[in-house]
């Protein structure tokens, strides 16, 4: 019986220029823990305006040299014993202001299509695209469009995304519970705020096996498509957690009014 699991963190930032040593150092430690081996997958989201995989394409960062893959959009981060995956992601908005992320791909997809538009564009590419989860961002009009997507597109057009900042004392999503009664996966990941302490690597699921290092990014499309087999670690936020984030997140975005 094969007990080998591989920790992915399905949604990674790295704010700020240089942000990725402390992320890799974060997440080798967090994989220590959680799968006794500083192995593992980060899944990068980048901003509008980053180029952070071309960089760690281009070379070292802090300690930790980078190694090709098979694939143009995955890289091997090494230091000692430690192997993490690196995947080339974007986040992008379509014209309701949802998020998605569009992983597996060096080419940042164009922003303001309808998101059912976007989802089928990415899917017949092959890019694997993640709804994920924020504060507020599931309600109203934004929450009927969600609910007709998971409702509506087939499983394996979109994955949805849960992340350590939701409150563990909220119900459950209804779109995460409809995603799991249609086989849609339901991808947990850290998500961290600007200025928030390192924490890639702390939530997220084991994948059975062990992750190809020459083409991670074909396995772990196999391992979306297998949902019942991906299990969760790592803690949703607490009300004191979640309270700080918000604030944190609310005092940025009236500094960036400001300036």
């Amino acid at each position: 019986m094969n007990t080998v699991q591989t920790p992915v963190d399905w949604h990674v930032h790295a704010h700020q220029a240089g942000d990725m040593a402390a992320v890799l150092d974060s997440a080798a430690a967090a994989f220590v823990r959680v799968n006794r081996a500083p192995v593992g997958v980060l899944m990068l989201a980048e901003m509008p305006g980053q180029e952070v995989f071309a960089e760690l394409a281009e070379g070292s960062t802090a300690g930790w040299a980078m190694q090709t893959t098979e694939e143009a959009a995955s890289l091997v981060a090494v230091r000692g014993d430690a192997r993490i995956v690196i995947v080339a992601g974007h986040q992008v908005l379509t014209a309701e202001r949802l998020e998605i992320l569009a992983y597996g791909t060096r080419q940042r997809p164009s922003e303001g299509m309808p998101a059912a538009t976007m989802l089928r564009d990415l899917a017949q590419q092959d890019v694997l695209a993640v709804l994920p989860w924020g504060v507020g961002k599931w309600l109203g009009h934004r929450g009927t469009v969600v609910d007709g997507l998971v409702k509506d597109l087939p499983p394996q057009a979109l994955a949805l995304g849960d992340n350590a900042a939701r409150p563990g004392l909220w119900p459950t999503p209804a779109a995460f519970q409809e995603a799991a009664r249609r086989g849609i996966a339901v991808l947990p990941g850290t998500d961290t705020l600007p200025g928030a302490p390192p924490a890639a690597g702390q939530f997220g699921s084991l994948v059975p096996g062990a992750i190809s290092l020459k083409r991670p990014i074909e396995a772990l499309r196999r391992a979306v498509a297998r949902p019942a087999e991906l299990v969760r670690y790592g803690t949703l936020a607490g009300p004191a957690t979640f309270l700080r984030d918000q604030a944190m997140l609310r005092l940025r975005r009236f500094t960036r009014r400001r300036a």
